[in-house]
């Protein structure tokens, strides 16, 4: 189990959200009785892991400098969990991992959604999360499809539509390499 936790800033730190993510680690040992390993994927991933209470009991690799090493700790984990970055999901979904996206912080004046993830979220079936309460509770809701409704243009829906196919094709060949059929 790999989880991803973006950086912010330290003002937007709550103890809800510090809740939050305990909780998140706890249920995911819970759930897929595997250790959670933290991956940043940046220095201000690392320096803000490093510095939450659960990197305390939680192990960290560092290897963000490095893309295909991440490629392969992502290849080898059950399930990999993004909070806040998207760039987790698309790393992911080329080495055929099921992947989660959280909001890590829902409703904050100064951190909006991430509308790039709910609609990579949307366009490739990876589950979307408005927040860690929601993925622990299992609700999802539909704000990826109604984030791309608002905006985006024809040739925007075209680009991305060329795109997704694109990744679509690489996870069932990658599928198929591993002896799945899609």
């Amino acid at each position: 189990m790999a989880v991803v936790l973006r950086e912010f800033p330290e003002a937007y730190l709550t103890a809800e959200y510090l809740r939050g993510v305990e909780r998140l680690v706890d249920h995911l040992e819970d759930q897929h009785q595997r250790p959670v390993r933290l991956l940043p994927f940046c220095p201000q991933d690392e320096r803000f892991c490093a510095a939450l209470d659960v990197s305390r009991r939680v192990p960290m690799d560092v290897h963000w400098w490095n893309p295909r090493r991440v490629q392969q700790i992502l290849a080898s984990a059950t399930r990999v969990v993004s909070v806040g970055r998207l760039h987790p999901l698309v790393f992911a979904a080329n080495v055929g991992t099921p992947a989660d996206f959280i909001e890590p912080l829902p409703g904050h004046p100064s951190w909006p959604a991430t509308t790039k993830a709910q609609r990579w979220c949307e366009a490739t079936g990876q589950p979307y999360a408005p927040s860690i309460d929601a993925f622990l509770g299992g609700t999802m809701d539909d704000a990826p499809r109604r984030a791309r409704a608002a905006v985006f243009t024809p040739a925007d829906e075209a680009r991305w539509q060329a795109m997704v196919d694109a990744v679509r094709g690489d996870l069932i060949r990658a599928a198929e390499r591993r002896g799945f059929a899609p």
